[in-house]
C-alpha cells in the first residue's frame, strides 16, 4: 500500500476486498459483525465521516489479527486521524513515519 493512501479507512477497505476475493458472498454486514462494530459505524468509517477511538482501534486490530508494528501503524494511523489541531497532526504523522508508515500489510 502506498504511503498516501495509509488511512485506517483505506487499511479497512483493503481487509474487506480481501475477504471478498476469497468469499464472494462476504459482505460489509460480515466484516462489522467480524470487527465487532455496528453496520451503520463501520459504513460512516470506510466513507470517512466518523473515526475509531484508539480504544475500538485496539479491539478492531485486534480481531484483525495485526502483530507488532502493523499493529502499531494502525494504532498511530487511529490517532493521527483522531488529531484536530496542527501541532498535534504533525506529532501524530512523525509517529507514523517512525512506526514505518510506508508498508502495512493485513
Amino acid at each position: 500500500m502506498e504511503a498516501s493512501d495509509c488511512s485506517v479507512p483505506n487499511l479497512l477497505r483493503l481487509e474487506l476486498e480481501r475477504r471478498k476475493l476469497r468469499n464472494a458472498a462476504y459482505s460489509v454486514r460480515a466484516f462489522a459483525r467480524d470487527l465487532d462494530l455496528s453496520v451503520a459505524f463501520l459504513s460512516q468509517i470506510l466513507a470517512g465521516h466518523r473515526n475509531l477511538s484508539e480504544k475500538r482501534a485496539h479491539q478492531v486490530s485486534l480481531k484483525l489479527g495485526l502483530l507488532g508494528k502493523n499493529k502499531e501503524l494502525f494504532l498511530a494511523l487511529t490517532r493521527y486521524s483522531l488529531s484536530s489541531d496542527p501541532f498535534s497532526r504533525e506529532e501524530r504523522l512523525r509517529d507514523v513515519s517512525n512506526v514505518g508508515g510506508r508498508q502495512f500489510s493485513i
